[in-house]
C-alpha cells in the first residue's frame, strides 16, 4: 500500500498561532482510517527522521499527522526557538481536533506518538483526553532535573536560578532572552546535550537552528509527567533504549512500573538516537503492532 504526504496548517491550542506539518494519507478505497499524531522531541523539527516512521504506518493504513512544535520549523513562534511543554500538550489537542475533522479520518480511533522530549508529552496529553485508544511513548523523557538538583547539588542549583532569574527580568525590560546551544560536538562546552550521537542526530539539518532560549531549560527542568502517570488509562507502549544516556534507561523503567494502564515493553539496544538508526526497524515495527491492535 503506498501513501500520499501533504502540507497541512492548522490552529494551535491558541488560534493566533499556526501549526504547519504534513498529512500522511493511505492510497487505498477505505472511506475512513484510524489516525497517529507524531510529535518530534526537543527543539527537533518534523524532518528529524519521523518520516520514515509515518510512511510505515500510513503504508499500513493508518493516516498520520506530523506537525512542528509551535516556535520551531515551519510552525508559528510566538518565542522563537523557545520550548514550553505546557504549550505544546496543548498544541496536542488542537491536533486532535483538526484530525478528527478530516472527512477520512475515524475520529473514535486516534493514537498518539512522541519520541524523546514528546514522549513525555504524549502521556499527559492521554491522561488529559482518555479518549485516545493508543499512545506510544518512544525514548520518553520523564522527569525533570530541577528536584533532584536541589537536593544534591544546592550550589549548582542556586547558580542556575540566578541565571534564571537575570534572564527573567532582562526580557521583562525588553531585552532578547538569553539563548542556549542544544548540542556541542565539544563537550567540554556548554549545551543541553553533550552526548556524540546527539550532535550527529541534530545536526543532519543544515537548516535547523542549533539553539534554544534558556527559559527552554527552565521549563524542563520543571516537567515531571512521572508524577502523573498512576492517572493514566490509555495503553501505552514504552519503547526504551538499554544504553539511553540523554532519558536515562532507569528512569524510564521507573516510570513504566508507575503505569496502570494497559501496556508493554519494547527494549532495544543502543543509545538514545538508536531508534532512528539501528534500533529503527525493532522500534517501528513495535509500535505498528501496538497501533493496529488498539486503533484497527
Amino acid at each position: 500500500m503506498k501513501s500520499i504526504r501533504t502540507k497541512v496548517a492548522f490552529p494551535a491550542n491558541n488560534p493566533q498561532w499556526t501549526l504547519r506539518g504534513w498529512l500522511y494519507t493511505p492510497t487505498t478505497t477505505a472511506l475512513s482510517h484510524p489516525a497517529i499524531i507524531m510529535l518530534p522531541g526537543f527543539s527537533a523539527l518534523k524532518e528529524h527522521g519521523l518520516d520514515a516512521f509515518a510512511t510505515l504506518f500510513a503504508e499500513a493504513g493508518f493516516m498520520v499527522l506530523i506537525y512542528d512544535h509551535r516556535n520551531f520549523g515551519e510552525s508559528d513562534a510566538e518565542i522563537a526557538l523557545e520550548v514550553d511543554p505546557w504549550i505544546q500538550i496543548q498544541d496536542i489537542h488542537a491536533a486532535i481536533c483538526y484530525l478528527k475533522q478530516q472527512p477520512n479520518v475515524m475520529a473514535e480511533s486516534i493514537g498518539l506518538w512522541g519520541t524523546s522530549f514528546a514522549g513525555g508529552h504524549v502521556l499527559m496529553a492521554a491522561i488529559a483526553d482518555p479518549d485516545m485508544k493508543a499512545i506510544v511513548a518512544q525514548v520518553p523523557f520523564v522527569r525533570g532535573h530541577h528536584a533532584s538538583l536541589q537536593t544534591q547539588k544546592p550550589e549548582k542549583w542556586q547558580a542556575l536560578k540566578l541565571l534564571y532569574e537575570n534572564d527573567a527580568n532582562a526580557r521583562a525590560s525588553g531585552q532578547n532572552p538569553k539563548m542556549t546551544p542544544v548540542v556541542t560536538r565539544d563537550p567540554s562546552q556548554p549545551a543541553v546535550m553533550k552526548q556524540a550521537d546527539a550532535y550527529a542526530f541534530f545536526t543532519q539539518l543544515d537548516s535547523w537552528p542549533n539553539q534554544v532560549t534558556l527559559h527552554s531549560i527552565e521549563n524542563s527542568g520543571n516537567y515531571y509527567p512521572i508524577d502523573t502517570l498512576a492517572a493514566l488509562t490509555v495503553p501505552t507502549l514504552f519503547v526504551v533504549a538499554s544504553q539511553d544516556t540523554v532519558n536515562p534507561t532507569a528512569l524510564a523503567l521507573e516510570a513504566y512500573e508507575e503505569i496502570k494502564a494497559p501496556k508493554s515493553l519494547c527494549m532495544i539496544p543502543g543509545e538514545h538516537f538508536a531508534p532512528h538508526d539501528a534500533a529503527f526497524e525493532a522500534a517501528s515495527q513495535a509500535a505498528l503492532s501496538w497501533f493496529c491492535r488498539y486503533l484497527m
